[in-house]
């Protein structure tokens, strides 16, 4: 519903980071690139290291499949706040889309080990870890994203974990 975060949160969000990241991430939810990108901007006139930021801009950039300026931004926001998990989940799927499996692997690794409930990056590691031949590893994580995946939201994908594993 992103109209309505937009008409929400546009009229009070101010110079709050979390609040402008959320008003942005609905921007691009609708569709609106550029009000998106100027958000998230504004968020880096406020605070030039908010990861949260940089990790949406390259987001955006990924949705666009502006993959180099994707992994640009990414790794901005890896370095200026090397324990989020979502950017690492985010540069999975752009290492992944560059053909390059076992860094994409590597990223989705770090995603979990820094939050268990990176279900993206449970999810995509053990689709990886499987094609790559792995497949102890690839069912470790596996039983991991079918323990905790929420099923309200990851019902086709619990259902394809299930029976990539045989269960």
């Amino acid at each position: 519903q992103a109209a309505k975060a937009i008409a929400l949160l546009g009229p009070v969000a101010g110079d709050d980071p979390e609040a402008l990241n959320s008003l942005g991430i609905a921007y691009g939810q609708a569709g609106r690139v550029n009000d998106a990108l100027a958000t998230f901007q504004r968020v880096l006139t406020i605070d030039d290291a908010n990861g949260v930021a940089l990790q949406n801009i390259g987001t955006i950039y990924l949705r666009q499949n502006k993959v180099p300026e994707a992994e640009t931004w990414v790794r901005k926001a890896i370095a200026a706040d090397p324990q989020l998990a979502n950017a690492y989940t985010t540069l999975g799927v752009i290492l992944s889309r560059q053909q390059r499996p076992d860094e994409a692997i590597d990223a989705w690794r770090r995603a979990v080990d820094l939050d268990g409930r990176e279900f993206d990056a449970l999810y995509n590691v053990t689709l990886a870890l499987a094609q790559r031949g792995a497949r102890d590893l690839a069912v470790s994580y596996g039983e991991r994203f079918l323990a905790t995946a929420p099923e309200a939201f990851y019902a086709a994908d619990l259902a394809n974990i299930r029976r990539l594993l045989g269960r």
